[in-house]
């Protein structure tokens, strides 16, 4: 028992000094407002949490390959995902 609790020390050291904050949150509310804006209020719940989902993962990828979508491109996306296009 002893020697699991030496090897989960370190660990739980890091956990413990990990500062909690609301980036991650206040991204996500960000890209909401993005998708459903004034013009795009008539969406579902169903339909802006894919978009949502989509979006970040896209702009997830894009970043791991370096490449930054432009605004054109992200709108050009939405406008192929609701169907608009």
């Amino acid at each position: 028992m002893r020697a699991m609790c030496l090897k989960l020390a370190p660990f739980a050291e890091k956990l413990m000094r990990t500062y909690a904050n609301s980036v991650t949150l206040e991204r996500a509310w960000s890209a909401m407002n993005f998708i459903h804006s004034k013009s795009q209020n008539t969406l579902s719940l169903k339909a802006v949490d894919k978009l949502l989902f989509i979006y970040i993962n896209v702009r997830s990828l894009w970043k791991l390959n370096k490449l930054e979508p432009t605004d054109n491109e992200l709108l050009e996306l939405e406008d192929r995902l609701i169907g608009w296009t």
